[in-house]
């Protein structure tokens, strides 16, 4: 005798357990309709469309706010300070390992740290099967980023041939929002096949990080905010 379902004495298979999108009901679990791993939205509410959810499969999504909150992190670290940030690029002379490329990118900060740079974001990336790295270097409150620039160069130039650093490019950074967008390419679907394995987007411990949703509390907190004579009400 078939097994029935808990939910309807009519079986699992019924009219009644099943599942369509827009609905608000216990997904099917088994069988060729089954929505295991989707996201639904409903059909019906309020929400603008820009709202609505982009990504209809768990684990995009997850991308999507990965992806998200870097993008945020990178601006804000960028915009507090614009003046006072590099961008730099190194690259490697010949090929080489993921592992040895990840080493290179911790040498290069320890050379900066203290001496040249106050805080840090670094990515690994890989194109054509070649790591390269890209860092976001705050300048110490003292250098002015002419000065920085010639330090950094200084400091690569020592040590190039010894790590096998190729061609490097140091410049103050021109668009916070479009180095952050430059930045988390690798997080996009589209290039998960090239992207490095591991922890591809790193920071500095004094590099302010908070998720999306925080985020969002604090800036309506913030909008709700009146002042009165010159006193927070």
């Amino acid at each position: 005798m078939p097994k029935k379902s808990r939910c309807s004495p009519k079986g699992k298979d019924s009219e009644h357990n099943r599942f369509e999108k827009g609905q608000t009901s216990q997904p099917v679990r088994n069988g060729a309709n089954s929505t295991r791993g989707s996201v639904y939205r409903l059909k019906k509410g309020d929400a603008s469309p820009s709202k609505k959810w982009r990504y209809q499969h768990p684990h995009l999504f997850a991308q999507w706010k990965r992806r998200t909150n870097h993008r945020r992190w990178i601006y804000r670290y960028v915009s507090e300070e614009p003046e006072r940030t590099i961008f730099l690029t190194l690259g490697f002379c010949r090929y080489v390992t993921l592992d040895h490329a990840k080493g290179v990118s911790s040498r290069v900060i320890r050379w900066l740290r203290g001496k040249v740079v106050e805080s840090w974001m670094r990515v690994v990336e890989r194109s054509g099967n070649r790591p390269h790295l890209h860092f976001l270097l705050r300048l110490r409150g003292g250098l002015d980023a002419a000065t920085g620039l010639e330090r950094i160069d200084v400091e690569i130039r020592e040590r190039k041939a010894s790590q096998l650093i190729g061609d490097w490019c140091a410049e103050p950074v021109a668009d916070p929002w479009l180095i952050s967008c430059y930045l988390v390419k690798t997080l996009w679907p589209e290039n998960w096949h090239s992207r490095v394995p591991g922890r591809v987007i790193t920071y500095s411990q004094n590099v302010k990080r908070s998720p999306w949703w925080v985020a969002q509390q604090a800036e309506s907190l913030n909008s709700s905010v009146t002042f009165r004579g010159g006193e927070r009400q």
